[in-house]
């Protein structure tokens, strides 16, 4: 899965789809008497069908179509072996057919529209894991907390939010399965169909999680600094204002939350370049070290309101 991006604004995308919704739902309560009937209702689902692809085209970034996929595939699993193979549909299996598909569909844009005023938070990208060397466990640490960002009385698919994020599980619908299985045999989440919530367990969850990655991150950014502190002195570059100021962050990197204390850190190096304590490349290597995802050369070149 590729990451999905909303193009065009969502009251667009949503005044678009509402006709056609509206088109779906009087079809399916169309009753079919007839071939003509049949075929008239195939030829309709079909020009709606394409009426959607333009609009979600249009309205949504999606290189490999994963939400026109999922809308033409939603529910298909609900009705596996209706139908025998080998056996010749009669014109009852032909009308139950289409009426599935129509039921589908409209239950797929039912869902998806009240997804809507969330969507941004569901795709939004979080800086929670690293996608290059993702776990498990990060995995559902993320699940976990858009779910707590999304909580109220809907459902949300977890599809969408790993779409959004531009996570691809290496064994694909499989390792989905047993991630979502996981998540409700231990009554982190309760589901809707293939919709899902958080519960309070995994609110719970979220917090010790959330409470273990902090004290892991304070403990990384310790440990960065006094690496730190020790190549300066290796290599005679450290003042003692600088060691005090180095010695400062290590204490905040406690109190402060990751985003404060990471402008924090950029702050003060700056400054320290600035105030010429350190050069450019002593202030571009402390940064390397402390925020290693930081591009500080650039920082340094477009000045100070790039912090």
């Amino acid at each position: 899965m590729q990451n999905i991006r909303i193009k065009s604004s969502l009251q667009d995308f949503n005044e678009s789809i509402a006709p056609v919704i509206d088109h779906l739902k009087e079809l399916y309560k169309k009753e079919i008497r007839s071939e003509h009937d049949l075929k008239n209702a195939i030829e309709k689902r079909d020009s709606f069908d394409e009426q959607l692809k333009t609009i979600f085209t249009k309205s949504f970034s999606d290189p490999d179509s994963w939400l026109w996929n999922n809308y033409e595939s939603y529910g298909i699993d609900k009705f596996i072996g209706w139908h025998y193979i080998g056996k010749e549909d009669t014109f009852q299996d032909k009308c139950n057919n289409i009426n599935r598909t129509l039921n589908n569909r409209i239950e797929f844009l039912d869902q998806f529209s009240s997804m809507l005023p969330h969507l941004d938070v569901i795709l939004k990208i979080e800086p929670l894991i690293d996608i290059e060397n993702q776990n498990i466990e990060d995995i559902l640490y993320l699940i976990l907390f858009k779910l707590s960002k999304l909580k109220d009385d809907n459902y949300y698919s977890i599809e969408w939010i790993l779409a959004g994020n531009g996570i691809a599980l290496p064994r694909g619908d499989h390792e989905l399965k047993e991630i979502i299985q996981e998540l409700l045999k231990s009554y982190f989440i309760k589901s809707d169909y293939k919709s899902y919530q958080i519960t309070v367990k995994g609110e719970l969850q979220l917090g010790k999680w959330q409470r273990s990655r902090k004290r892991k991150t304070v403990k990384q950014s310790k440990n960065s600094i006094d690496e730190v502190m020790k190549e300066l002195r290796i290599l005679g570059h450290g003042q003692e204002i600088l060691f005090n100021e180095l010695e400062e962050l290590k204490k905040l990197s406690t109190t402060l939350n990751k985003k404060n204390w990471k402008q924090l850190v950029k702050g003060k190096i700056f400054d320290l370049t600035l105030s010429k304590i350190i050069n450019k490349e002593t202030a571009t290597f402390i940064v390397s070290k402390i925020l290693p995802n930081e591009d500080f050369k650039y920082l340094l070149s477009k000045g100070s309101e790039n912090l």
